[in-house]
């Protein structure tokens, strides 16, 4: 049972719990919450830690390599983290990234998702690493070639990752700050991302048509307004084929959600699937619906997708501007910043 309760707070994206807060669900369903955690202690399922945290074995384990693999990277001057959005021109330029092999000798780029063969490289790249849980970081980290150098590219502005923990932003948090990344990209569509990052929602007005907001009045409106930009108004404006044009939405219910739209013939990508590429063209959807989850990670997100053309399709209302204003990403329970602060405490490296 206390391995199910643990299990549980890692889908929320927690990799550790304080024992007294694990004590107190045991107890609260009638269960001998001591005997049951000292149990599962003893069978190695849970590690516990001297602050009294306790967590799955297998995440603790993960979270631990990684404090020991940065703090040695860092002591050998290794490490170069670079923060920021990273705009690359199409598709192609991701699948490139996620198809990539190492020459010796040479720089090996490491993706979420991604089994490039690192060895002889000798230096790695551990791409979006914003995507990555403290399992896949972990993998990432252990993959890197002795002596090799690391650079470590992410957004701290989007979405935690999907699975336990939050390494990329733990890793930020831990260690002195990194020069400022690529800049946003410049143009209407740059310049609406570095205002949501910052938790702005600025009015556009954009004669190039570059970024345009299209607003409905429900979701079955909004509906219409996505399959009309795409049947017309982005091909007959920008030349674009089908293959280059994407609808998003971050959710999947209601007459706009992703289901919906996917099921009327729309480009749809999934919204997991869409953070791990970008389009010329996104028509980011925003229905009603999705007002409980709106957030300025999700937004920028979504926002972020496009590379040449973005149309927003409101049907938020207030919601979506005080959302970006002022929802962030929910906090995660993490031993990680801990960890680093303590490994990298000796490090040496100047390398930020």
């Amino acid at each position: 049972m206390p391995t199910d309760l643990l299990a549980a707070a890692a889908r929320d994206g927690h990799t550790h719990l304080p024992g007294t807060l694990l004590a107190a669900l045991l107890t609260g369903r009638g269960l001998p919450a001591g005997r049951m955690i000292s149990e599962s202690l003893a069978a190695g399922a849970i590690v516990g830690t001297p602050e009294g945290w306790l967590a799955l074995s297998r995440l603790a384990r993960a979270e631990e390599e990684i404090g020991a693999a940065v703090g040695d990277l860092r002591a050998g001057g290794r490490l170069q983290i670079i923060d920021g959005y990273q705009p690359r021109p199409s598709p192609a330029a991701d699948d490139a990234d996620r198809r990539a092999t190492a020459e010796p000798g040479g720089s090996a780029p490491v993706n979420s998702g991604s089994t490039t063969e690192t060895a002889g490289a000798d230096r790695v790249v551990i791409a979006d690493a914003d995507r990555l849980d403290v399992l896949a970081f972990a993998a990432a980290l252990r993959a890197v070639p002795p002596d090799a150098a690391v650079i470590i590219t992410g957004d701290s502005a989007m979405p935690p990752p999907s699975g336990p923990g939050r390494p990329y932003l733990d890793l930020l948090a831990a260690l002195p700050p990194p020069p400022p990344g690529p800049a946003v990209a410049e143009g209407p569509i740059g310049r609406l991302l570095a205002a949501v990052r910052v938790g702005e929602l600025p009015p556009v007005d954009d004669p190039t048509r570059q970024v345009v907001v299209v607003h409905a009045a429900d979701g079955v409106q909004a509906a219409r307004r996505a399959r009309q930009l795409v049947d017309d108004s982005i091909p007959r404006v920008f030349g674009l084929s089908p293959a280059e044009v994407a609808v998003v939405s971050p959710i999947r219910r209601g007459p706009a959600g992703a289901s919906a739209l996917g099921s009327a013939g729309l480009p749809v990508c999934p919204p997991a699937e869409a953070l791990s590429r970008r389009w010329p063209a996104v028509v980011a959807v925003l229905p009603p619906e999705a007002c409980g989850i709106l957030s300025r990670p999700v937004v920028y997100a979504l926002f972020s997708r496009a590379t040449t053309h973005l149309s927003v399709v409101h049907a938020a209302g207030p919601t979506l501007a005080r959302a970006v204003r002022t929802v962030t990403a929910r906090p995660r329970r993490t031993r990680l910043p801990e960890l680093l602060s303590t490994r990298v405490g000796a490090g040496t490296g100047t390398e930020m």
